[in-house]
């Protein structure tokens, strides 16, 4: 049985600004957030202004800056929890916020909270996606259920939704408003990108 909507998947070079680049390419089909933004512009330059938004907010906000100071607390006292917030590591607030502009600097998962927190205030959802491994696609994987609870009742203006592969590169997708999702071109896609990958 077919239900939701039609979701495509579009690839994204993973060249380190995947993330920014999937999110700009999804923001640009909201109207509210490509005029709250302006991102009528070309695609680097509007991941350049991805970017730059979401390092003026860590920079900026005071509940970001509460975040980051919460979690340096608590890796102050407990060393060994840095594994649970990598980005942490050797690095100051400025530099962390610095690195989020520099182009090729992966995101985190701070940039992804950040811009969580910004999308959020617009009205907006951001999902992620994540995709099993090739040996779940081949099975019996529930990527069918996931993306339909997570995006059943959503539209291009009330929900971005990423897709990322193996905890690693971030895709976009856009849909047709129809709200049927077609899983089969979803599980066929991550098939032939991750068999293509090897």
């Amino acid at each position: 049985m077919s239900h939701g909507m039609t979701h495509n998947v579009h690839d994204v070079p993973g060249d380190g600004s995947c993330f920014y680049r999937a999110l700009y390419r999804c923001m640009k089909h909201s109207s509210t957030l490509e005029s709250a933004y302006g991102l009528l512009c070309s695609e680097d330059e509007g991941v350049s202004k991805v970017r730059r938004l979401i390092a003026d907010t860590a920079r900026e906000d005071p509940l970001v800056q509460g975040w980051l100071r919460d979690l340096r607390a608590i890796v102050k006292e407990c060393p060994e929890a840095i594994s649970d917030f990598p980005f942490l590591e050797d690095q100051s607030d400025e530099d962390l916020t610095h690195n989020i502009e520099k182009d090729g600097v992966w995101a985190s998962e701070f940039e992804f909270r950040v811009a969580q927190l910004i999308l959020e205030r617009a009205g907006v959802k951001l999902l992620v996606v994540k995709s099993p491994d090739m040996d779940d696609l081949t099975t019996e994987c529930n990527v069918e259920d996931e993306v339909y609870k997570l995006l059943q009742q959503e539209t291009a203006e009330s929900c971005i939704c990423l897709v990322q592969i193996c905890n690693n590169n971030y895709m976009n997708t856009t849909h047709d408003g129809r709200r049927l999702i077609n899983v089969e071109s979803f599980r066929n896609y991550l098939r032939y990108f991750l068999e293509d990958d090897d």
